[in-house]
């Protein structure tokens, strides 16, 4: 679970490898304690940033400075990490298989209070990153983020970008359409068009490129 938060914060905007650096950095902070960062839950993420001394700390040690906007004087991402795992732990979501069993309903997903106090974390009002969380933690469902939208104005050739509707419903059709786990074919899409390897779709299999 804390593996999951700290790359849905950190991904927007940046470079994947820089993100793959920064998670690898917080594993190798846990094994130091002799601990699996692995199964850490949201409250482990929270104690972790308490016993290293807090956000400014976190982030000297995880030798990450991002930000959550370009202004000067933003919010880290640490700080936004730290908020998104209190949010969670306070509902009682700490692993998992919590996540997807109590944000299983998509009314859930996009009208709880969960997932507006996520999105009033600083810088994540766009719910980008709790889409990426969501697609993290294994939650059926296509996120509207730029690069689904991108895709799916390019494919249908459109003159005019296609609306942040539209386009989940048009890769969810898709996907039926080709007997695919839409989680699947909207995270092939979303890595290919962000550069990262992606998985290949033939026929109703995943295979790896």
């Amino acid at each position: 679970m804390a593996l999951a938060i700290l790359d849905s914060i950190y991904s927007t905007g940046n470079r994947y490898t820089g993100v793959t650096n920064l998670v690898n950095r917080y594993r190798e902070l846990r094994a130091f304690e002799e601990a699996d960062a692995d199964t850490d839950t949201a409250t482990d993420l929270i104690e972790a940033f308490r016993r290293w001394g807090g956000v400014d700390e976190f982030v000297l040690r995880t030798e990450k400075r991002w930000r959550t906007s370009s202004q000067m004087n933003a919010s880290y991402k640490a700080y936004a990490a730290l908020e998104a795992a209190k949010v969670l732990a306070r509902h009682s979501i700490e692993t998992v298989s919590d996540a997807q069993e109590k944000l299983a309903s998509r009314d859930i997903r996009e009208q709880s209070v969960i997932a507006k106090e996520w999105k009033a974390i600083t810088g994540q009002r766009s719910g980008l990153t709790w889409n990426y969380f969501l697609m993290l933690v294994g939650i059926p469902g296509v996120k509207a983020d730029r690069m689904i939208i991108r895709f799916v104005t390019e494919s249908l050739e459109r003159p005019k970008e296609v609306s942040e509707k539209e386009a989940p419903r048009f890769i969810e059709d898709v996907a039926v359409r080709m007997e695919v786990n839409y989680s699947h074919l909207d995270h092939t899409i979303w890595r290919y068009q962000s550069g990262r390897p992606y998985l290949r779709l033939d026929s109703a299999s995943l295979e790896k490129e």
